[in-house]
């Protein structure tokens, strides 16, 4: 994976016939790939944003224009079935997919490193029509790999930098061998189509206070999305304010919905969270974002659109654990 200053994580993907490369962003909070091109009239083909070539008669598709709606823009265009494969498991290993050629984006994607994305999520999460079967599955299909599962780990930059091609790694029809201790968790919703799990208990122990502080959510209330397209961790504005004040954070009187923290990590608290069932630790390197500046940031954003009972937990998740999603079982693994 190509890591860009420890916010965007995306592999190359192999579309269309001939063959071209996008960088796709991971993106486990949707469903569906995305990737931009030129629609052509007839619907009978169409033209990759990076080739003036038209794809093959192979490639076939709607007429009917389409839209998918991100927490941070929307792309339209057009749903097309064509070729797409990734080097990593073989660049002769190549399934029939649906995608959208994306004619038209809002201007947040207009500035991004990424072509497109890579949507992991569960099939009944797919917003195109007819929806997307879930892409790892249909590798199984194809007898591309043996298992409908895939697994993530990021690496994070100590310096802000050029993009760092070695970012982490994305794992379709397994995990890394060398890890021989799992614990695995049912996804609490599967008919919600997300990789959620409920919180169970959240504290803060340790740093300058030496004290340990748990927090009440309405446990077993709170769905939590594992989501390797969100940077950090959204929380409902109100929740963020609660989990800021326990690690000793301060809100920003610049920017709504973020919160300040010292870069110095000896002064801050070890966090345990409990998501259905099983424990886990985000120690300071992992929640504290420093962009470049030495101006360092809270991992935890609020956001006053955010429904309460949900928070998403993003790329930061990712860098602490390697992170196996099943879709035939519903169950996601952890490891170190």
């Amino acid at each position: 994976l190509i890591n860009e200053a420890n916010v965007d994580y995306f592999a190359t993907a192999w579309v269309g016939t001939p063959r071209r490369p996008f960088r796709l962003l991971v993106d486990t909070g949707s469903a569906d790939i995305w990737i931009p091109g030129i629609y052509a009239p007839d619907h009978a083909h169409y033209t990759l944003a990076n080739t003036s070539t038209a794809m093959s008669p192979l490639s076939s598709g709607s007429g009917a224009r389409q839209s998918l709606r991100y927490g941070s823009g929307q792309v339209d265009g057009f749903q097309m079935t064509d070729l797409i494969s990734f080097d990593s498991i073989g660049s002769a290993s190549r399934v029939r997919h649906p995608f959208l050629v994306a004619t038209q984006t809002t201007d947040f994607f207009n500035h991004v490193s990424y072509d497109g994305l890579l949507g992991l999520a569960f099939s009944g999460a797919s917003a195109l029509r007819p929806a997307s079967p879930s892409l790892v599955k249909a590798l199984v299909e194809a007898k591309v790999i043996d298992h409908a599962v895939f697994s993530v780990r990021y690496n994070y930059m100590d310096r802000i930098g050029p993009l760092q091609k070695r970012g982490g790694e994305l794992i379709l029809g397994g995990w890394d061998p060398r890890i021989n201790s799992i614990r695995w968790v049912s996804v609490s919703r599967p008919k919600s189509s997300l990789w959620d799990l409920d919180l169970l208990a959240f504290q803060a122990t340790g740093g300058s206070s030496g004290t340990t502080s748990a927090l009440a959510f309405g446990l077993g209330h709170i769905r939590v999305v594992l989501d390797t397209g969100t940077s950090l961790a959204v929380l409902p504005l109100q929740d963020a304010v609660r989990v800021n004040e326990v690690i000793g954070a301060t809100i920003s009187s610049r920017e709504p919905g973020v919160w300040m923290l010292p870069c110095a990590l000896d002064s801050l608290p070890d966090l345990q969270i409990v998501l259905s069932g099983q424990a886990f630790t985000l120690h300071p390197k992992d929640y504290v974002f420093n962009p470049g500046n030495d101006q360092c940031i809270s991992a935890f954003l609020g956001n006053p659109g955010l429904a309460l009972g949900r928070w998403i937990l993003g790329d930061m998740w990712f860098r602490a654990y390697h992170t196996i999603f099943d879709m035939d079982r519903s169950l996601i693994g952890f490891g170190p």
